[in-house]
């Protein structure tokens, strides 16, 4: 029996998020800005023949274990494509909320797939790998080099960035998702043509503004004022309970919070880890507030978290 192999599935936020337009595959096309965080779950692959996953930790109890899961999707996309040989029994350690907007299935299957090539002699760079992680989601072809990067198509046309000043930073997951179906249809809805074909320059100077501070060395806290995201008032719109919550921040004298994807988790970002410690305690009180109040804005899994780009 092989010896476990052993790696790390990051989160990522979305510095930047642009949606130009409805593609003609029924895919959005979008511009975005990957930053990989320090938060992260681990997963480990006990080779073999056949294909197994046990899921620890937070919130374990919500995640399937079955074909559905990204994990497994990608020990059989795997198998079928790449080498039959395959997977094996895989431990997933969740901390990484689901449904988050944080890439947590995402980078779980982009960690598979990692732990499958080095136990069967696939080389990093082996193209299929990047072929298989675009046939299981949009965000899995980011995760298998992590760092920073923009990426352009349905998100998984990805383009390295030099590393950059580290961004820290404070999440708030309110215990529930957003239906990323739901708001990317809401976005649609409100353009004025709802078949509006993909503009490939629309908000361009934007992103690539942001993208220039980057690269030239801006202070993280002049970066962490470029943020932005087209899907923040869908997601508003589409979730009343998320609104609720940004609300409730905005009155605490937050005025500039940020969406990572599609939701639910909020952050801000900024260049002061005491800054950041700060409002991760007066977050922390209200989502404490909120829950005893029974607020819908909260769920009982509700929590925040401090990290940092990797």
């Amino acid at each position: 029996m092989s010896a476990p192999l052993s790696t790390t599935a990051h989160a990522k936020v979305n510095l930047t998020l642009e949606v130009l337009g409805k593609r003609k595959d029924g895919y959005h096309e979008v511009t975005t800005l990957f930053d990989e965080l320090e938060l992260h779950d681990d997963l480990s692959l006990e080779p073999g023949a056949v294909d197994d996953l046990e899921v620890e930790g937070e919130p374990s109890d919500v995640l399937p274990c079955d074909a559905s899961n990204l994990v497994l999707q990608a020990a059989a996309e795997f198998r079928r494509t790449i080498d039959p040989r395959g997977g094996g029994r895989f431990r997933l350690l969740k901390r990484i909320p689901s449904g988050a907007g944080l890439g947590g299935g995402s980078s779980d299957a982009a960690a598979a797939l990692r732990l499958m090539a080095r136990a069967n002699g696939v080389e990093a760079a082996d193209p299929r790998l990047v072929n298989a992680a675009k046939r299981l989601g949009a965000d899995v072809p980011f995760f298998l080099t992590g760092g920073r990067a923009w990426a352009g198509g349905r998100g998984d046309e990805i383009h390295p960035l030099p590393g950059g000043p580290r961004l820290h930073y404070v999440l708030l997951w309110p215990g529930y998702g957003c239906s990323t179906a739901e708001v990317f249809s809401r976005w649609q809805r409100a353009l004025p043509g709802t078949d509006r074909p993909v503009d490939s320059r629309a908000g361009a100077a934007s992103w690539e503004a942001f993208l220039a501070g980057l690269v030239l060395g801006d202070s993280p806290d002049a970066l962490a004022q470029g943020l932005f995201n087209d899907l923040e008032a869908s997601a508003l719109e589409t979730c009343q309970p998320l609104a609720d919550m940004w609300r409730c921040l905005v009155e605490a004298g937050f005025t500039v919070v940020h969406l990572s994807g599609s939701g639910s988790t909020l952050f801000i970002a900024g260049g002061s880890h005491p800054y950041i410690a700060a409002v991760a305690r007066t977050w922390s009180d209200l989502v404490a507030t909120l829950r005893a109040r029974g607020s819908p804005a909260v769920a009982p899994d509700a929590r925040v978290i401090c990290t940092r780009s990797r």
